[in-house]
């Protein structure tokens, strides 16, 4: 009988196979800021492709979902950094929490977690974003598997040892899974990302539109070793939160 091999969620900064992302479309979202956010999201995607002079790229791979009627101007704006775009449908850009969660296993074969996506609890609903995990799949040709569960990336950060980060706040909002107890998605998160331990805080920042997405509070930086957000004054709102979050962290056995 083949052995069940283990798997995890790989930490922040692993090597990227691919950094997926999308092309800022939408004029109802964007404003009169969306010529710009295009000008910088080809800037962002320049600097982590990287290309020397010869056009050889030193960074890492960028891939970008562009819907069908931005094509021609996404193809114009990329022409030349390195990046390949992949037409596709999608709402909001922000890949991180649409898009799929890959997990290697421990001989380094990659597969993907699809969680369901609720736009950040009902709050930003767009058109697409139920689809991105497939579309990214079937690009990238990774098995996937369909995890019934409300669930965001930012919501999370683990250091690819096991040990992961999240907040009361966002993963057990109701407006995600309603009636679903801290049990079960505690156990349904750890089994989709292959995670041994989970540490709670309480909240992420004052009004935060994710809910209290840990990802801009917290973060693994190596092996058990966690960056806080520090307080540049004492105007600062959530200076408090930042030393309850940074004793809540010091309290938590890893």
């Amino acid at each position: 009988m083949k052995a069940v091999l283990n798997f995890r969620m790989p930490p922040e900064w692993d090597r990227h196979q691919a950094v997926w992302t999308a092309w800022p479309w939408d004029a109802s979202e964007w404003g009169s800021a969306l010529p710009q956010a295009q000008v910088e999201f080809v800037a962002m995607c320049r600097a982590i492709s990287d290309l020397d002079v010869d056009g050889n790229r030193r960074g890492e791979a960028v891939k970008v979902l562009v819907r069908p009627e931005c094509r021609e101007a996404a193809a114009v704006a990329l022409a030349g950094s390195g990046v390949e775009w992949v037409e596709g449908i999608y709402g909001d850009i922000w890949l991180r929490d649409t898009g799929p969660i890959v997990v290697r296993d421990e001989v380094g074969l990659l597969s993907a977690r699809a969680f369901r996506f609720n736009g950040w609890g009902g709050k930003y609903v767009m058109a697409g974003d139920e689809a991105v995990p497939s579309q990214v799949l079937e690009a990238e040709g990774f098995k996937g598997e369909m995890i019934d569960l409300v669930f965001e990336g930012g919501s999370i950060d683990v250091d690819g040892e096991g040990n992961a980060i999240t907040t009361r706040e966002c993963l057990l909002n109701p407006n995600r899974n309603p009636g679903v107890s801290a049990e079960v998605i505690e156990a349904r998160v750890k089994d989709a990302l292959g995670i041994e331990q989970m540490i709670w805080i309480d909240r992420g920042l004052m009004n935060d539109h994710t809910d209290g997405h840990l990802d801009n509070v917290a973060r693994f930086v190596g092996p058990k070793t966690v960056l806080v957000m520090k307080a540049l004054g004492e105007d600062d709102p959530n200076a408090a939160l930042y030393e309850a979050v940074k004793a809540e962290l010091s309290q938590a056995e890893t």
